[in-house]
């Protein structure tokens, strides 16, 4: 762990929680790939600079969540480097308080106000503004996040964020964070399409993606069919975040709670887009359930 691994003469990454990646712009500079998940992480990645003579040019965020961004006040403070990412996500960044607010839905009690959830702020350009070194692609791989981003190298090495969980992580929380199901399922067809090699912040490198994305797929589709049959008679949200949690057997803590619960959410929207459910009011209190004659395919 928090070993620096090489791909090829230009690429590298940090084998870390979450992995950052490296990718020289010539023998002395250096941008990255995400900054991990705290600042003590954003320090290990500056003594590794520091050991290979590397001089930071700016870093790429894939997303705005706290794990993918934690060491990158530390970094800017010290290398006063330009950090780009997509849309929404560069708001987030520079404003983390927003993370906790969106997953709660309201003001969030101080409980979710920790590292986990909400990096240190730092200053974010919009990813259109930066000139990509030549051959180089920025993808985009929304779904996960609002507006998840990826970043393909002039050598086919592809940096695809949280674009897929490993299938450890996927037997054993079942639940992963989603913000769009239909943008997910987007995004795992995309991916189907690319060749080359892949590093992804939560599973295996590999040079073949096709397995991992149909687990993810399979994973989606299921918890959809779960939820869809547990709506033959009405339940509310509060009662269908309980089944899931009891069916998966999953231990709640306060941040499991917040990101499960908002995934679930996700996954009633996409039901309800999909015209699969409805929803009714009894005695002023929201359920949902099929709607009548439908069947999930």
């Amino acid at each position: 762990m928090n070993e620096l691994k090489q791909i090829n003469e230009t690429t590298f990454y940090l084998e870390c929680p979450s992995r950052v990646g490296f990718y020289l712009l010539s023998p002395h500079d250096v941008i990255l790939i995400d900054s991990g998940n705290d600042s003590d992480m954003g320090k290990k990645i500056t003594r590794i600079l520091e050991e290979h003579e590397w001089q930071l040019s700016y870093i790429i965020n894939t997303h705005s969540h706290a794990d993918h961004t934690g060491g990158n006040q530390v970094l800017q403070k010290y290398y006063n480097c330009p950090i780009y990412a997509s849309g929404i996500e560069a708001f987030v960044i520079q404003n983390p308080w927003f993370e906790p607010l969106y997953l709660y839905g309201g003001n969030p009690p101080s409980i979710l106000h920790n590292k986990f959830l909400e990096a240190k702020p730092s200053r974010v350009a919009d990813i259109t503004q930066l000139s990509l070194p030549p051959q180089c692609e920025i993808l985009p791989l929304k779904g996960h996040s609002f507006d998840m981003i990826g970043f393909k190298t002039k050598e086919d090495v592809y940096f695809l964020g949280d674009s897929l969980m490993s299938a450890e992580t996927l037997d054993k929380y079942h639940i992963n964070y989603l913000y769009d199901i239909k943008e997910t399922l987007n995004t795992l067809a995309f991916l189907e399409r690319l060749k080359g090699t892949f590093v992804l912040s939560h599973a295996p490198i590999t040079t073949d993606l096709k397995p991992l994305i149909q687990k993810n797929r399979d994973k989606i589709y299921e918890i959809l069919q779960i939820i869809f049959t547990y709506l033959e008679k009405p339940h509310s949200e509060v009662e269908i975040v309980h089944f899931l949690v009891d069916h998966y057997q999953i231990h709640l803590n306060n941040n499991q709670w917040v990101l499960i619960s908002s995934t679930i959410r996700s996954y009633l929207t996409y039901l309800l887009n999909e015209r699969k459910i409805i929803t009714t009011f009894v005695d002023n209190v929201l359920y949902y359930e099929q709607e009548r004659g439908k069947k999930y395919e």
